[in-house]
């Protein structure tokens, strides 16, 4: 699979920390949307536990629904180690709400990975960073 890079990893790491201890957090900016961030469920993975983190966009007349979304494989070795190079993250969705478009690079039935597209993946891979400095610039980290 195609994990995100350095830098990409560094940024999305801030988002994570911004849910320390909960499930999920709205993120406000102006003149923005509300981001949504969540850390959803546990998967098995052959490297150890994961989780699905989602960033999204939510639609200001619909807020249970995304304007765009990205959702994350994350495992993360961070509390044994302390070292931010122990977090490892893959893309695993994209989702447009607005258009009904779900392009999906990790399939996950239960809580186990049954297939992967790594075509889709590196794309969505080398999209995350360009998002996640969208999403920092337009102020949501701050």
């Amino acid at each position: 699979m195609k994990k995100l890079n350095f830098r990409a990893t560094k940024l999305f790491l801030r988002f994570l920390l911004k849910i320390q201890g909960l499930t999920e957090s709205v993120l406000p900016a102006k003149d923005q949307p509300d981001l949504l961030i969540r850390k959803e469920r546990t998967i098995h993975t052959e490297d150890g536990p994961a989780y699905l983190f989602t960033i999204g966009k939510l639609l200001a007349q619909r807020p249970n629904k995304f304007e765009y979304s990205m959702t994350f494989l994350v495992i993360d070795f961070r509390q044994h180690t302390g070292e931010r190079h122990d977090l490892i993250v893959y893309p695993a969705w994209t989702t447009d709400e607005l258009n009904d478009v779900k392009e999906t690079s990790i399939v996950i039935q239960g809580d186990t990975i049954v297939s992967f597209n790594i075509r889709y993946q590196r794309a969505q891979a080398n999209t995350a960073y360009s998002w996640l400095m969208e999403l920092k610039l337009a102020g949501y980290l701050k």
